[in-house]
């Protein structure tokens, strides 16, 4: 029979609400009665305000410290990374989990960053900003925030407990504006750091180069001569770069309908070299890779 050859898998650690504000449990295990908040509204009438929702958790990844025990997590709230040493999570079976009583407080994370998105230095948000997504290099990691910025801290914070916000840098591009939960990014060799963005296009930065310095905008030349080619790449129905005027960084246009989400990225090692795929809300997949060919040949066609 069918049902019989079914394998269960049940979890062995379990963290309730991870990115919940809400107060610990009472000792005796009883949950503490909320106290109600009262508001006046314009007209002198009385408006009980209700308790926020527990923050969803949105973003997860292993810290590579090469040991394995070590998990961060990323919410909707706001730009809070937390870090769990998951030795001292308590084992759960899934059958005890609704029978064995409650902790007398709840289990909490190793360390806490502050609100990276409140915090870097440039161009910081006036309200906080959900993570959606965090992916790291061999030292540092990568969040990216609803806001449409990502921020890069170094990994050695969650090892020294410690972030302060010299530390935190930006990678901020206007086509990267007010991204979603579902923003998506990818990294190839430590060094190139692919971005989906709800614009259809594609952000590629190069994480390699520090980023104290700050390139400013091209010139009006240099601009119009982006515009002629991206008429010539919607004639041929073909996707091309254009450097940004922040430092080392692109943008891969044209390859999907303007103002659709792209989903998501990968980066392969392929035979042509460093090779990037995406797909969007428009239905299409689009891959890309360094060709100096096509690119003389959108610029011949914008001259014509």
């Amino acid at each position: 029979d069918d049902e019989d050859d079914c394998v269960g898998v049940t979890p062995v650690l379990t963290v309730d609400a991870a990115h919940s504000a809400a107060p610990p449990a009472a000792p005796n295990g009883k949950a503490r009665k909320q106290p109600r908040s009262i508001a006046s509204t314009a007209r002198g009438r009385k408006r009980l305000q209700t308790q926020p929702l527990p923050a969803g958790i949105t973003a997860l990844s292993y810290l590579p410290d090469g040991q394995g025990h070590k998990l961060l997590s990323g919410g909707s709230a706001n730009g809070i990374i937390k870090c769990w040493d998951l030795r001292h999570v308590r084992h759960s079976p899934v059958s005890q989990i609704d029978t064995q009583p409650p902790l007398d407080s709840p289990v909490r994370s190793t360390w806490d960053t502050p609100d990276v998105s409140l915090l870097a230095p440039s161009g910081s948000f006036a309200r906080a900003h959900g993570v959606s997504q965090i992916l790291s290099s061999a030292t540092r990691l990568y969040a990216s925030c609803t806001g449409g910025k990502i921020y890069s801290l170094p990994l050695s914070a969650f090892l020294d407990s410690s972030l302060t916000a010299s530390e935190v840098q930006t990678l901020y591009d206007a086509v990267q504006c007010q991204n979603t939960l579902f923003s998506r990014m990818a990294l190839f060799d430590d060094r190139f750091l692919a971005v989906g963005c709800n614009t259809g296009n594609v952000a590629l930065w190069d994480v390699s180069v520090p980023r104290a310095a700050h390139m400013g905008g091209q010139g009006g030349e240099w601009q119009r001569d982006t515009e002629e080619e991206r008429r010539a790449a919607q004639r041929l129905e073909a996707g091309f770069a254009y450097r940004s005027s922040q430092k080392a960084m692109a943008v891969l246009t044209e390859g999907h309908v303007r103002n659709t989400e792209v989903n998501a990225v990968a980066w392969a090692n392929g035979p042509m070299g460093p090779t990037l795929s995406s797909v969007g809300d428009d239905t299409k997949i689009r891959t890309w890779y360094a060709d100096r060919a096509v690119r003389d040949g959108l610029a011949q066609a914008a001259d014509e």
